[in-house]
Parts: C-alpha cells; structure tokens; sequence
C-alpha cells in the first residue's frame, strides 16, 4: 500500500475493520442473480434433511451440517472481481489463490 494516497487509507481501514472485527461486509459484490441460485441450492440441501427454509416447525435443530457447495453458482460467487480485490487487500496480492 502506497502511504498518503486515499486509496490505500480506505485499504487500511479496510484491514483495522477486518483485524477489529473478524469481518467485512462488501456489499452487492456478488450479483443478486447468482445469489438467489446458492441460497436456492442451500434450500434444496436444507430439505434433504428435512428443513423447510419456509417452514419454521421443521427447524427444529439447531445445527444441520451441509457440504461445502462446488457447484457453478458457488464458483461465481466466490469468484466475483470485487471479492477478488477485498481478499488481495487483506492477504496479499497473489497470496490467496
């Protein structure tokens, strides 16, 4: 990060906010169109196990363990470019890949 520049303050509010935090929220960094198929693919996974994201009687567990999606809507969504520049902020460029 070059010192001085507004870009690389708000990089290092970013990093403060994460360390403080544990978190950062980066929002519409994933179009609502490919979110909307990974939580329908969550849904879908939910039912299996017998929970209706619709039905609150059916969430009668307090935790229901699913795999870790690979799928296509799951890949565009972690893939996204404004993601991509969030996670070279916080770990390095080229050092999450």
């Amino acid at each position: 990060m070059t010192h001085g520049s507004s870009s690389s303050t708000a990089d290092e509010a970013l990093v403060e906010r994460f360390v403080r935090d544990g978190f950062v929220a980066v929002r519409d960094a994933v179009p609502k169109g490919i979110v909307e198929e990974c939580r329908q693919e969550i849904n879908d996974g939910l039912l299996e196990h017998g929970v209706d994201a619709a039905d609150p009687a059916t969430w009668s567990s307090p935790v229901v363990r699913l795999g870790c999606p690979e799928t296509d809507a799951f890949a565009r969504a972690g893939t996204q470019p404004a993601l991509w520049s969030i996670y070279d902020q916080l770990l390095g460029a080229d050092r999450w890949w």
